[in-house]
């Protein structure tokens, strides 16, 4: 139910190879966390060979002196502005982003919220940047390092459903933080199922196990799917004319049920 996106590090060259038989929704090209330093531009000439698709992100270290603003303008060119943007703190960040790129390009931003001042200031930049950003993610261990929190899913989700509620003010898609345990699947599981419970679209994945796990999880017991497919089935009888109101085994369902229901079906292919 969730859309996976999955980091791929810029700097070797096999992960990038094998993309090609990976099936993950989108990819995301990383420039920052996972290329050390010596390999920067070794990860920058790997990614300039890359067959660009439409579900291809790069993240780039803005804010850092490792890219000339000509290495950076071309990478926001070459993926057509798909660009996630980490470490961000305010609006005149973004602006500063932005005044890299000499040549007009049709943006299709990801914000990374990864401290309490872009956690702050998230409102105002997706309110004047509205039309050029696409999504919001939640980098939760760089947010939990500047809080001095600890992190796991119960100190995380005051902060999650807050971010979930800002961008769906704005219409955008929230991306759920990465799970750097890759042994304990319960944990995932656990993250993948509160996300989605609260109007998640997404999560950050770093490897292609962990896009295995979560086309396996269940995000409704049975008896939720059996009602599901009973007001489905009603749905479905009434063709495109309007539904208004109707009840299933005791149960008033309106609009805004037969819109989600439907949504869930579509997304579960049934």
């Amino acid at each position: 139910m969730l859309k996976s996106y999955l980091f791929i590090p810029g700097d070797i060259q096999k992960y990038i190879n094998n993309t090609k038989n990976i099936l993950a929704d989108y990819f995301v090209f990383d420039l920052e966390d996972s290329v050390s330093k010596d390999n920067k531009q070794t990860a920058f000439e790997n990614i300039k060979k890359l067959d660009i698709k439409n579900n291809y992100f790069i993240r780039i270290p803005f804010f850092e002196k490792h890219y000339t603003k000509s290495q950076i303008s071309f990478l926001i060119q070459y993926f057509e502005g798909r660009i996630v943007i980490p470490k961000i703190k305010n609006i005149n960040d973004l602006e500063n982003v932005l005044s890299i790129n000499s040549d007009q390009v049709d943006f299709s931003m990801i914000l990374l919220v990864e401290n309490p001042k872009c956690f702050i200031n998230l409102k105002e930049i997706l309110g004047t940047y509205d039309s050029l950003i696409t999504a919001v993610g939640f980098g939760s261990h760089d947010f939990c390092t500047t809080m001095k929190m600890k992190h796991n899913l119960n100190t995380l989700k005051h902060y999650k459903k807050q971010l979930i509620l800002l961008t769906k003010a704005y219409e955008k898609s929230y991306i759920d933080t990465v799970d750097l345990n890759l042994s304990d699947f319960s944990n995932f599981s656990d993250e993948c199922i509160y996300a989605f419970e609260n109007g998640a679209d997404a999560k950050f994945i770093i490897h292609p196990f962990q896009l295995d796990q979560i086309k396996s999880i269940i995000y409704f017991s049975e008896d939720e799917m059996n009602q599901m497919k009973k007001v489905f089935n009603i749905i479905q009888s009434y063709g495109d004319n309007d539904i208004d109101v109707f009840k299933v085994d005791g149960v008033v369902y309106e609009k805004p049920h037969v819109l989600r229901i439907t949504e869930i079906f579509k997304k579960l292919n049934l």
